[in-house]
């Protein structure tokens, strides 16, 4: 009997520090960059970066006050679009501080697939268009939202969203792309 209650208690023992191991695992999650980051922080307005270019629309958010409000790369998503993987983000450990990437070409299919809007508005032309009395803009905005799927009625993370927008010249947008009006 002793030995079936010393097998039973190694046993026990083997599992209680199995379990450990796995809590610790857990706790090991967030990722060295971010540790080590200064922007490990609730999420803040700032910490998006809009490239306005030519052919592309850029975005960059700063991943490491994602991991600190326990969210991911996998649960940022444009628009809450989340049936298209283009609408997804791509995460580089490789530049400090690392940064979550959104990157989508200016065509109407590419803006419209993940959900973006578009505004038309009239200006008076300044610049090279002061030529002209009424000049027509493009806004094209859209968000960057946190997914809670284990959410149900109650949930105890905050949901992230950052909010970004590109203002175009429409002669710009009719000349250099594809986008049919």
């Amino acid at each position: 009997m002793k030995t079936y209650r010393s097998t039973l208690n190694s046993m026990m023992l083997v599992i209680l520090v199995w379990q450990l191991g796995l809590f610790l695992q857990a706790d090991a999650q967030i990722p060295d960059a971010c540790l080590l980051s200064s922007t490990y922080r609730p999420p803040d307005n700032s910490d998006i970066n809009v490239t306005c270019g030519t052919k592309y629309m850029d975005l960059s958010i700063y991943i490491c006050p994602v991991y600190n409000v326990q969210y991911n790369e996998s649960m940022m998503v444009l628009n809450n679009i989340m049936r298209n993987p283009q609408c997804y983000g791509k995460a580089d450990w490789n530049v400090t501080p690392p940064v979550l990437k959104f990157r989508f070409p200016i065509n109407e299919t590419s803006l419209t697939d993940c959900g973006n809007k578009f505004q038309i508005t009239d200006q008076i032309g300044t610049g090279q268009f002061s030529d002209f009395s009424k000049v027509q803009f493009v806004n094209i905005s859209g968000s960057i939202m946190s997914v809670d799927l284990a959410a149900g009625m109650i949930t105890y993370r905050p949901q992230i969203q950052y909010m970004f927008s590109c203002k175009y010249p429409m002669q710009y947008l009719i000349n250099n792309t594809q986008l049919s009006v």
